[in-house]
């Protein structure tokens, strides 16, 4: 049985998705999002974690590039598969490097379309990617980069953190990643089960370890070293 999880905003899109989830005989969907911070929330309180999520690119609250960080961070045992309903190389090659295993587009919820069936014909994408995630292979729909295997991935944001960074704890990264979401203090000591107090702490290192002097500067810092990437640099699309 593949234990999924689901985290999309656009309430039709869910319905469609979780329709083609019912449709694969071993699988459960077991975690049901609207928007990354629901989605961290429901993770931590999970007894058990899912196989695979469906990740929505475009997110409020935390985009689905930055929840790719977090996730392949702190919770490495969830295999990604990347979900857009536009095609963006340089938007999938980030989510790629980011730790995602797979990426396809929206088109997979209406089987029946022309365009579909044009790409496709009979076959199920879904259930493809489904099936070369769970065995860690890659898998990239065509309508989105029909030349999946000559994307060149780079250093993630892991990578480059423990390169420029090292001494950075598990707890001190996903701060960084989470000060550059769309959250409050409250909702980021919510998820890091933490203290506000504790988190204005880490704010306060990091405002002196970098030499910035607020939130914004610190985001932008992070930004510029490659500690954080956001959609917006990659997609001209992105909210």
């Amino acid at each position: 049985m593949i234990q999924i999880g689901l985290v999309e905003d656009n309430e039709r899109y869910r319905l469609l998705i979780k329709n083609e989830i019912g449709k694969v005989k071993n699988s459960k969907l077991i975690i049901d999002a609207s928007d990354g911070f629901e989605l961290l929330l429901n993770l931590n309180l999970a007894k058990k974690l899912p196989d695979i999520l469906l990740l929505d690119i475009e997110l409020p609250k935390i985009d689905g590039l930055l929840l790719t960080s977090y996730i392949s961070r702190t919770y490495p045992s969830i295999k990604i598969i990347g979900v857009s309903s536009h095609s963006n190389k340089a938007l999938v090659t980030e989510v790629l490097n980011e730790g995602a295993r797979s990426f396809i587009s929206k088109h997979f919820t209406s089987p029946n379309s022309a365009i579909y069936k044009q790409a496709y014909g009979n076959r199920s994408v879904f259930r493809e990617a489904l099936d070369y995630t769970i065995l860690n292979s890659t898998y990239i729909d065509d309508l989105l980069f029909n030349k999946g295997k000559e994307l060149k991935l780079s250093s993630s944001t892991n990578q480059i953190i423990d390169k420029k960074i090292p001494e950075l704890t598990l707890i001190q990264r996903q701060f960084l990643l989470l000060n550059a979401a769309d959250l409050s203090y409250s909702e980021i000591a919510l998820i890091m089960n933490k203290s506000l107090p504790s988190i204005k702490k880490y704010l306060a290192y990091f405002l002196e370890k970098f030499e910035v002097k607020n939130k914004s500067e610190l985001i932008t810092y992070c930004i510029k070293n490659g500690f954080v990437k956001l959609p917006a640099l990659y997609d001209q699309y992105a909210n």
